[in-house]
């Protein structure tokens, strides 16, 4: 689901598919937060990009998705208390639609990136990701509309490009 593996025989081998997650265009990052606390354990992150059968510069993104839910899918089974609720919020929120094709740590993460498609109207992906992201906040908008605000009107803010939502 991430690519074939790089050849290890040639010094500086890199994936067939360069991906966009990491700087040296491999598709899987580790990375750790040292200890809070004494009594802490470290904790760990992989982040996996899927390929799948298509690429995003070919405008094939199905084989990514299809990748990404099987994965997520996967996890959940080993790991019956991940919650995929938001990932299907923005997934779906995004029109990217639904595809058909040993007990872990308790406290694991799950964490999703979504860039959101080009628009017609050209309209900001901010604006795009904040009218996403309203529906999930019930009624406690402050901190959404605090956001909206500084990249709005404040000089610095309204340089900003945003167009990630993790």
């Amino acid at each position: 689901m991430i690519g074939r593996f790089p050849d290890a025989c040639r010094p500086r081998a890199c994936a067939q598919i360069r991906s966009i997650l990491t700087y040296d265009g491999s598709h899987i990052e580790y990375t750790w937060k040292w200890n809070s606390s004494a009594n802490d354990h470290p904790e760990i992150r992989f982040c996996v990009e899927p390929m799948g059968d298509g690429l995003c510069a070919d405008g094939l993104v199905g084989g990514k998705l299809r990748a990404t839910d099987e994965i997520l899918m996967q996890l959940a089974k080993r790991l019956p208390s991940t919650d995929l609720e938001w990932y299907h919020h923005f997934r779906d929120s995004f029109g990217l639609g639904h595809w058909a094709d040993g007990p872990l740590h308790e406290d694991a993460v799950t964490k999703v990136y979504f860039t959101p498609p080009a628009t017609l109207d050209d309209m900001p992906s901010f604006n795009m990701l904040a009218d996403v992201v309203r529906p999930i906040c019930d009624k406690d908008t402050a901190a959404l509309d605090e956001c909206m605000e500084y990249i709005s009107r404040d000089p610095v803010g309204a340089t900003l490009r945003p167009h990630v939502l993790a």
